[in-house]
């Protein structure tokens, strides 16, 4: 993770970029791994952004939860406490599941520049900016 103080635009804030990577072929994983991150090695190769707050302000009350990214609702993936392991879209004790549908998924589907990563998580290496005053 690396943080960039003082970022075009983003004055007393600093960009986070996250680079995520599995140490197998996830893509052809019996069970295709889900969750917030997970899903997005669906083995499709295709990008696909949810919607993002705008930071544009000087105080921003997070409103986004990758609505078009992700399937169903930030909701569904809430667990029920800290030891469990069933939600919606839970694999944990799965010998089987397939990757999710990204064809049924809302959010923009940016197109691949040449030499780009093949399975950058959130649809391209969106950074999230965060307050450095608190």
């Amino acid at each position: 993770m690396q943080a960039v103080p003082e970022c075009s635009g983003q004055s007393g804030k600093a960009l986070l970029n996250i680079h995520i990577e599995p140490l197998y072929d996830a893509d052809s994983d019996i069970v295709a791994p889900h969750g917030l991150i997970g899903q997005s090695y669906d083995g499709d190769g295709q990008p696909v952004d949810g919607k993002m707050d705008d930071y544009s302000e000087q105080e921003v009350t997070t409103e986004a939860m990758a609505e078009g990214a992700i399937e169903g609702s930030a909701s569904d993936y809430k667990m029920g406490g800290k030891w469990v392991t069933e939600f919606k879209f839970g694999r944990f004790d799965s010998h089987a599941a397939p990757h999710r549908d990204a064809s049924k998924l809302l959010g923009p589907k940016p197109v691949r520049k040449p030499g780009s990563p093949s399975a950058m998580v959130g649809g391209g290496g969106v950074g999230a900016a965060a307050d450095l005053d608190d």
